[in-house]
């Protein structure tokens, strides 16, 4: 997806803790839309408010 960052499930946490902007726009894919609920939650826990669940690469190429 055009200006997206790929960032495994297991790195999340990681990139987001380089992130000062909790109120930053972040949509979230994954292949099927479970990962990225569970993504979801994790930056949400980090204290994210902006976040979104894209769902599945079907949904983000209607997006696109």
């Amino acid at each position: 997806y055009p200006g997206a960052i790929n960032v495994g499930l297991d790195s999340l946490q990681e990139w987001a803790e380089g992130i000062e902007d909790k109120d930053r726009e972040i949509i979230i894919y994954c292949a099927s839309g479970a990962r990225s609920s569970y993504g979801m939650r994790i930056l949400n826990q980090m204290g994210f408010t902006n976040v979104e669940n894209g769902g599945g690469l079907h949904n983000m190429m209607a997006r696109g």
